[in-house]
Parts: C-alpha cells; sequence; structure tokens
C-alpha cells in the first residue's frame, strides 16, 4: 500500500510461527493492492480508470470498500468523495502527476477535472457486483483502502486465534484486547510539527490516548504539500472548487470500530474544515479529535465527548 505495516502481539511469537504469519499478512496486504492500489499501474483500480465507460465486475473486497465511500459520499454530501484521482494528479499528488512548473494549475484545468469527477456519476450493481465508469473518472481509494486493510489483518489475527494485538499500516491503527502488561494499548497522536504556513513549531512528543477493540486513524495536510510563488498547497482537496484547502484545521484524529470508516471519516472531516467538520462529528457522533494551526488559537487542540469517551 505504498506504506509500512506492522503487528504488535501481547504474547509474542517463535520464530517459525512469526514467519509464518508475516506471510500471510503480507500476501492479503497484496492482495488489496493488486485490487485497490491506484499507484499500481496494473491493479484493478487503475485498470478501470483507464477503461471506456461500462460495467466492471470486482472482487468482494473492492465492492465493499467503493460502497462504504459512496455511502459516505452521500452522507457528507459529496465532501468526501473517492472519484478525485484525476484532481489529485493535476495538483501533484497522484500516480500520474503532472508536472507543475513551480505553478499550480490553471483554473480551467481544475475545472475540467472536477468535471471529470462526481460520485454522482457513478454506480454499484450490487445484484453483479460491479462498478459504473462513465468515461474518463479516475477513482481513488487511498483514503479509505489503508484502514480497510488494517481491519483485514485484525480478522487474519482474529482467525489464528489471537486476541490482543495492535495492527499498524502507515499510522492507521486497531487495538485488540491488551497490551504485555495487560493495559490498553497506549499510543502518540502526532502533533503537527508544522503550521499551515510550513513554519517550525515547537515539537512535542504528542497526544497520549489509550485504544482497546477500536480503531484509531489520522488523516492531516501538513506532511504532503508544496510550495511555489502562489503559495502553499496541501493534498487534502476541496471536490467542490478543485483547490486544496485553505484553512486552520491541521489533522484530524477519528476512533471508530473499524478502520475503514475512521480512515475515511478523519479525511472527510478535514476536507469540511474546523466549523463543518465539528458541527458534522457532534451530529453524527463521531469520536474525533481536531488539531488546530496554533496561530492565533486559543483551543489548538478540541474534541467531542466520544473521543473522549472512546480514546481514554
Amino acid at each position: 500500500m505504498g506504506t509500512h505495516w506492522s503487528v504488535a502481539l501481547a504474547q509474542p511469537l517463535d520464530a517459525r510461527h512469526a514467519a509464518c504469519l508475516t506471510g500471510l499478512v503480507q500476501a492479503r496486504l497484496d492482495d488489496l493492492c493488486d485490487q485497490m492500489s491506484h499507484w499500481q499501474p496494473d491493479s484493478l483500480i487503475s485498470r478501470i480508470n483507464r477503461s471506456e465507460p461500462g460495467w466492471y465486475a470486482l472482487p468482494e473486497d473492492f465492492f465493499r470498500v467503493m460502497q462504504t465511500a459512496l455511502d459516505l459520499a452521500q452522507s457528507t454530501r459529496g465532501t468526501y468523495d473517492p472519484t478525485l484521482g484525476a484532481l489529485s494528479s493535476l495538483w501533484g499528488f497522484g500516480p500520474t502527476t503532472i508536472p507543475l512548473a513551480k505553478l499550480p494549475p490553471l483554473p480551467e484545468s481544475c475545472t475540467r477535472a472536477v468535471q471529470r469527477s462526481g460520485w454522482l456519476h457513478t454506480a454499484l450493481n450490487h445484484q453483479h457486483r460491479a462498478l459504473w465508469q462513465p468515461g474518463g473518472m479516475e477513482f481513488d481509494l487511498s483514503s479509505i483502502a489503508k484502514g480497510y486493510g488494517v481491519d483485514q489483518i485484525a480478522d487474519l489475527l482474529n482467525a489464528q486465534g489471537m486476541t490482543d494485538y495492535l495492527v499498524e499500516i502507515g499510522g492507521e491503527l486497531k487495538a485488540q484486547g491488551f497490551n504485555s502488561r495487560h493495559e490498553p494499548w497506549r499510543i502518540q497522536i502526532e502533533l503537527p510539527p508544522i503550521n499551515r504556513s510550513g513554519q517550525a513549531v515547537t515539537p512535542e512528543t504528542g497526544f497520549p490516548t489509550s485504544l482497546r477493540d477500536a480503531a484509531l486513524a489520522t488523516s492531516g495536510n501538513y506532511r504532503r504539500t508544496y510550495t511555489t510563488p502562489e503559495g502553499r498547497f496541501c493534498h487534502t482537496l476541496d471536490p467542490f472548487t478543485g483547490q486544496p484547502v485553505q484553512h486552520a484545521l491541521l489533522s484530524v484524529t477519528v476512533v471508530d470500530t473499524t478502520c475503514m470508516m475512521a480512515d475515511a471519516l478523519a479525511t472527510a472531516l478535514l476536507v469540511m474544515g474546523p466549523e463543518r467538520g465539528k458541527q458534522y462529528a457532534r451530529t453524527h457522533h463521531v469520536a474525533a479529535l481536531f488539531i488546530h494551526d496554533p496561530a492565533g488559537n486559543d483551543t489548538p487542540i478540541e474534541w467531542t465527548p466520544e473521543f473522549e469517551y472512546r480514546a481514554h
């Protein structure tokens, strides 16, 4: 999935069993990448992105992830959108990145990319487990597939009879049971080392929290960025304007039953921004932690009551 993964067990395995488990995990992740990694030119999603208009049969994993993505797109009224691959590449953040020549894309280019996107222009056929490609649309599941991968590895561990573990893929986590000290798994949520302008801020160890029988995912707009004479741009894109978001919210962390949903919700809330994001989280009882640009903000870290309850 273009990133690292790890599995921590409360009770360590011997070398033979550890090697066997590593092989099982890697094989499962390779299978998911072959389906949903838009960074792999030969993956199923990449082939569909290059395909003519029509219906395309999906494996069960791909279908389940796309269904969840489209359900969230509907719930957020399109703020979360799994069809922004062309727009992401246009801004220099996708696998088919267009050289920017130190300048952001022209407005008309953004408009065309937005017109090629839009979750309302695709559909799923449940009877035949198929996805509609309207033509020219580039699906991008990078904001949800990684979380799904975490869930699948957790399911694999459960099937192996393991009850106490912490799964991590690229910073997305799922914890089950207790650690070796018979305590909830302790983690540190990263505090952004820079502000919205890209200036370094005082580093801290992180925001400590505990996790048990739950998943956690973070979406931030302070790492994948670049600066041009026009300003600093992040990879978090507004599906309506076609522009990178410009607000004081630096990261959102979500705790949920599944890492797939935590992953997607964290992205959706980050796109919404501070006020809309907090309102959505309150309305839908999302366990969310919001980290704002500390410059001029009296409360740079805020969280919902659900977050305080689930990540104590």
